[in-house]
């Protein structure tokens, strides 16, 4: 048979036969020596046409797809390939959809506000909602000052059309207004029409007589005349020496002389007057001393006018451990093994914590 093409001689009358892997019809493939039909699903050779087997040893079109005639498979109408093996997707091509609404994807949705969609030819407009809605007839009616519109047409808030606009006659906001001090109403309010308002009359700020007079540094103008510049708060140009125990501190010049004043002589007045190694103590800059707990369990750094302890190690003698934030040792027990930055006791068996003993 054809379906079974291999065969060999058992003797001079019998013969045996068997199938190859690639000697089985598309829809079949070779199991026990004779070709089976595949499983429904499986490719078995039907693949190339885009097919697959059937489970009757023939090939078949998967999911929706049918023969195109051609010995390959096609969407049905109406459909296309949605990019999945077998799998088609409706189009719009067979889709009509109502008013205001439009096809996507082969579904009627909603237009867009304002969209055709069909509504056009009610002289009406999409709503967004799927319904075709009136147009106002106001649309693009532009009525005159103090005009409304309604229905399409044009009219007036109040007063009457006088061919041209809706009239009103305006009352006169001055008209129960009486402005004194030289003033005059202007839309119901009095007002200076030169100067400013001093709460009596209208003032007028007389020129600058210094405008144009340009004066030293060291000077300042009054009234047209250039004068030396005052000293500043607490300096005087009469302080020139001071007794014992003071010292004289200048600050700026009035005209020729020096602005002075006197001033306690203190070798320091802050640690930044002091050297990096000393502090400022009652206005005299002495050397930094340190002070650190257990001195042999820490080492002791001075700098910015004061001192740091440091922890030589995380352990300062049998069962006491170094509190670096504390600068201290704490002592915790057999049960501890080193402490945390709060200064509580860390337990060696389960991490817990507990106050120093």
């Amino acid at each position: 048979p054809s379906e079974t093409p291999s065969c060999s001689a058992l003797d001079e009358t019998q013969y045996s036969c068997s199938c190859t892997s690639d000697s089985c019809p598309d829809g079949k493939e070779c199991s026990d020596m004779a070709c089976q039909n595949c499983s429904a699903g499986d490719d078995c050779g039907c693949s190339k046409y885009g097919k697959e087997a059937d489970g009757n040893g023939g090939c078949r079109c998967p999911g929706m797809k049918i023969d195109d005639g051609a010995g390959g498979c096609r969407c049905p109408s109406c459909y296309e390939s949605d990019g999945t093996w077998g799998g088609c997707r409706k189009t719009c091509e067979c889709v009509s959809c109502p008013d205001a609404q439009k096809c996507v994807d082969g579904a009627c949705v909603n237009c867009p506000l304002g969209e055709d969609c069909g509504c056009f030819d009610d002289d009406a407009y999409s709503n967004g909602s799927g319904m075709c809605e009136p147009n106002d007839p106001c649309d693009g009616v532009s009525c005159g000052n103090g005009q409304y519109c309604s229905g399409g047409n044009c009219y007036c808030y109040e007063g009457t059309w006088n061919g041209s606009e809706c009239y009103v006659e305006p009352e006169d906001p001055c008209a129960d207004v009486s402005c004194t001090g030289g003033r005059v109403c202007s839309n119901g309010e009095c007002i200076c029409t030169t100067g400013t308002w001093n709460g009596s009359t209208c003032y007028v700020e007389p020129d600058d007589p210094c405008a144009t007079v340009t004066c030293e540094s060291d000077e300042y103008c009054s009234e047209g005349t250039c004068y030396p510049s005052p000293c500043p708060s607490g300096y005087s140009t009469s302080v020139t020496s001071c007794p014992s125990g003071q010292k004289l501190e200048t600050n700026g010049m009035s005209g020729d002389s020096a602005c002075g004043k006197c001033v306690e002589d203190y070798e320091c007045v802050s640690n930044s007057d002091c050297a990096d190694d000393e502090k400022c103590t009652s206005h005299k800059c002495e050397k930094v001393q340190c002070q650190c707990n257990y001195p042999d369990y820490f080492n002791c750094t001075i700098s910015n006018h004061s001192y740091s302890c440091e922890c030589k190690s995380s352990v300062c003698y049998h069962d006491a451990y170094c509190w670096q934030e504390g600068q201290t040792c704490l002592y915790c027990g057999a049960a501890g093994t080193g402490v945390t930055s709060d200064g509580m006791c860390i337990d060696i068996r389960d991490g817990s914590h507990f106050s120093p003993l």
